[in-house]
């Protein structure tokens, strides 16, 4: 794919925009949903790292509506977007990763007003979010390279999403943060799909491991250097843009991921020829002497 496709099809963009301005004026969240994936399939179509990264802050903004308990907050926090998607659609601004995390947590910072519980009293910390961040990270890190629990048990990803969102709630966030917020749950749910692939017999998953190994590899690269990397937002573009591009190719070879059911499934009982028999003249025999006492 030529590397001016997306200056070509720049226009294809601003129509998803504006479509998911569409369902955001429907409250239709799922079709916003839908647009947030479409702009990071169409990443992969036209090699756009920018698209990657606003279609994965779209899917986290669509995500967190569920959060707004009331109607009037919601559309604040709606109006507070479609200012800024609103720009994005105009011919104002290039765009660029810097803008769009500056953006999000603009908005990310108005959400968490909006969302707030009254029984909670926190105030913005930022130095207890960094330093809650640093115990998960160091945690995590530790754990991937422990590298030893069962693929098919593997959720520790969103073990430590819970913790950092958690803690970005109540205390606030920096774009950084956000940043590798986006990349950790872009990463998540990658990971749900190699899940599948890894579970099968050894020989026929070489591909698939190998692959998933240079993520996890990149993964631990980019976790180690969140704190001393002044540029981490620019500098974690190319391997969002990987992930995203793999999550996508992932969904054109299986689509959704299954649902495991949980539901009890009743199993049936076949009672043999001889039993049925039995049964059934020991049912005649109290049929007939519930008559004869009758009689009686």
């Amino acid at each position: 794919m030529s590397e001016n496709s997306f200056d070509k099809f720049k226009y294809v963009l601003k129509e998803d925009l504006k479509s998911y301005l569409n369902g955001l004026n429907d409250l239709d969240f799922g079709f916003c949903n839908i647009l947030s994936n479409r702009i990071m399939t169409n990443s992969l179509i036209l090699n756009s790292k920018i698209n990657a990264l606003l279609g994965a802050v779209l899917k986290e903004i669509t995500y967190e509506f569920r959060f707004y308990k009331e109607d009037v907050n919601l559309k604040r926090g709606l109006r507070k977007l479609k200012k800024i998607l609103n720009n994005y659609i105009s011919d104002k601004y290039d765009l660029d990763a810097k803008m769009i995390m500056e953006d999000y947590q603009d908005y990310y910072n108005e959400f968490r007003d909006l969302i707030k519980v009254e029984r909670e009293i926190y105030k913005d910390n930022p130095e207890f979010s960094q330093f809650s961040i640093n115990f998960c990270l160091e945690f995590y890190i530790k754990e991937l390279n422990f590298n030893d629990t069962p693929v098919n048990l593997d959720v520790l990803v969103f073990g430590v999403l819970n913790e950092l969102n958690r803690v970005i709630k109540s205390h606030g966030s920096t774009s950084k943060q956000l940043m590798l917020k986006i990349i950790l749950n872009s990463f998540g749910r990658m990971h749900e799909y190699f899940r599948i692939y890894l579970q099968y017999e050894e020989e026929k998953i070489k591909r698939w491991k190998e692959s998933y190994d240079k993520f996890k590899k990149n993964l631990l690269d980019n976790l180690e250097r969140f704190n001393d990397d002044k540029d981490y937002i620019e500098n974690s573009i190319d391997f969002l843009f990987e992930i995203c591009k793999e999550w996508r190719y992932m969904f054109i070879r299986m689509l959704e991921i299954p649902k495991i059911s949980t539901s009890v499934v009743e199993k049936q009982t076949t009672v043999p020829k001889k039993v049925k028999e039995d049964l059934d003249e020991i049912v005649s025999e109290l049929i007939d002497s519930k008559l004869e006492d009758k009689k009686e």
